[in-house]
């Protein structure tokens, strides 16, 4: 059961337990990998063999026992860094493509170092960004008009320019189950929550009229008072 927020809290509810490695970026923005899936055996094989036909002199003067410890250690890299076959494809067509390195081949690194990542902003963020905007009256709302809920494996969603999330093929976040939804990760409430929340926080009224609101919001979404 979710814990209701009152008139006291003087934020919006920020996760505690992100569940995934978010890379803090300027503005209360993220950077997330766009890439969603897992690694298998069978990707790193087929892309070791094509990093093999495409930079042979990296393992020329390679004993095939060290051979084999290449092979070991890069598969170990590929996995502490969160890669997937997807994101194993595209690095390894990138450095084939574009490294120009003229008196070393590729190490594990520059493979490594590939990803493709996003802006990504959690919904207590973009209120606090845009909280200007809400006002009784209000005709547009910035966050609905601009961004999408994406599913980036978390519980909650975060949110992505549209832009981006049409760019990147991204998928919607459905919202789960009441029961299921964590204490800690407070965006996984519908998005509606927080909007009539932002409106009543932001409403410049006594703090007992936002008390009574805030109240009643609770109670319509079926939230345990504090």
């Amino acid at each position: 059961m979710q814990t209701a927020l009152t008139v006291s809290d003087k934020h919006l509810p920020m996760p505690l337990h992100l569940g995934i490695n978010l890379q803090a970026g300027l503005n209360g923005e993220y950077n997330v990998s766009v890439y969603r899936g897992n690694l298998t055996k069978e990707g790193i094989a087929a892309y070791g063999k094509k990093i093999r036909v495409a930079f042979p002199k990296l393992f020329a003067d390679k004993t095939k026992e060290e051979q084999r410890a290449w092979a070991v250690l890069f598969s170990e890299r590929l996995k502490e860094n969160g890669f997937t076959d997807e994101r194993l494809k595209d690095a390894v067509n990138y450095v084939i493509d574009n490294y120009s390195a003229w008196n070393r081949e590729p190490q594990i690194s520059d493979f490594i170092s590939f990803d493709k990542k996003i802006k990504c902003w959690t919904y207590p963020d973009l209120m606090e960004k845009y909280k200007e905007a809400y006002y009784v009256g209000a005709k547009v709302d910035p966050i609905a008009a601009y961004f999408e809920r994406a599913d980036m494996g978390l519980d909650y969603p975060l949110y992505v320019t549209k832009s981006d999330f049409k760019k990147y093929n991204l998928k919607p976040f459905e919202n789960k189950p009441a029961e299921s939804v964590k204490v800690e990760a407070a965006e996984g409430l519908p998005q509606e929550y927080f909007a009539e929340l932002a409106k009543i926080t932001f409403s410049g009224q006594t703090d007992e009229a936002i008390e009574k609101q805030l109240t009643e919001l609770n109670h319509k979404y079926g939230i345990e008072a504090k």
